[in-house]
């Protein structure tokens, strides 16, 4: 692992360190490694080929595969870390760990990658992320083919890039969602559309979302889903982690995020970025990509956002 400093200006120095977890040659990664959890994985060969084959896991193929899928995880990595450098060239880093998460006990069932920001120290430098089973099988069937990668799996890791220059708010947005208040649930369910809605503007701003047209078909649906969720947080003081979940649990803050953000982003900082923003919905809203440096220019304004202030503008 190279260590750097905020001064970093060669990127070719800095190496993101990707592991496999459970890993079959680390003793330490798991008690009882069992083969079905590596069988989904193309490529892994879990074949029965009688009482004097070796296990499975230490084949030599299956070691081969578990190498290519530590480089496969680092070069998509690198690659975002390249896409987004200019809005993190100011932070502390000295280390980023990738945990490849292939029974999916981290990352849950829907997941893609995760910034986790619980486990990261952005005092220290010190920034770790997983990388889900879903994600995981979308890298390894692009490189046995030879083919790109959709959009949306293209700007994964741009994704939680975001996310970790925006830590310092997820951290408060937090408070919200281990709260059993009802009010502080309804705040974590505003909030999230800032959380997730900056992060997903890079793949708004370049192509993304088809479904949802423009900002006003967003920002009409955005007030239906906000009235149902207030209706579902009136119902006592406090609620119980299920009801919190079906309040909490919807691909809207993804969906609507980055629209209801662009919305504000007319009016934000006494709308001095009205005509910025005003251009850019206008060439979404026509199908068009936005130019790269552009789009870090409208997130770099997003990410001043202050979650209250956000929460505070669509109570």
């Amino acid at each position: 692992m190279n260590k750097i400093s905020k001064d970093l200006v060669d990127l070719s120095s800095l190496k993101a360190h990707a592991y496999l977890h459970p890993h079959p040659l680390d003793p330490d990664s798991y008690a009882d490694i069992e083969v079905d959890w590596f069988s989904w994985i193309p490529g892994f060969d879990s074949r029965d080929l009688g009482d004097e084959d070796e296990e499975p896991l230490f084949r030599d193929n299956n070691i081969q595969l578990y190498n290519k899928i530590e480089e496969i995880a680092v070069e998509r990595f690198n690659a975002a870390l390249e896409n987004v450098w200019p809005l993190l060239d100011s932070l502390l880093i000295n280390n980023l760990s990738i945990t490849i998460d292939v029974t999916g006990d981290i990352s849950g069932p829907s997941a893609l990658a995760s910034y986790l920001y619980d486990h990261s120290d952005p005092q220290k430098g010190n920034y770790f992320f997983s990388l889900a089973p879903l994600y995981l099988h979308k890298l390894l069937v692009a490189s046995n083919n030879g083919t790109e990668l959709d959009l949306k799996y293209h700007t994964t890791w741009e994704h939680e890039f975001i996310h970790l220059i925006d830590h310092r708010s997820i951290e408060k947005s937090s408070v919200f969602r281990h709260s059993n208040l009802s009010i502080d649930c309804l705040r974590c369910y505003i909030v999230n559309y800032r959380d997730e809605g900056i992060p997903e503007l890079y793949y708004l701003l370049k192509g993304g979302w088809p479904e949802i047209k423009n900002v006003q078909m967003a920002l009409d649906k955005f007030t239906i889903c906000l009235a149902a969720a207030k209706q579902k947080c009136s119902t006592s003081k406090e609620l119980t982690y299920k009801e919190r979940q079906e309040v909490l649990k919807t691909y809207d803050f993804y969906e609507l995020g980055p629209w209801i953000v662009l919305n504000m982003l007319k009016t934000f900082e006494g709308g001095y970025h009205e005509e910025l923003i005003t251009s850019v919905i206008e060439q979404v809203e026509a199908g068009k990509v936005i130019e790269h440096d552009v789009i870090l220019q409208v997130i770099e304004i997003a990410l001043r956002i202050k979650p209250d202030e956000f929460i505070l503008t669509y109570s």
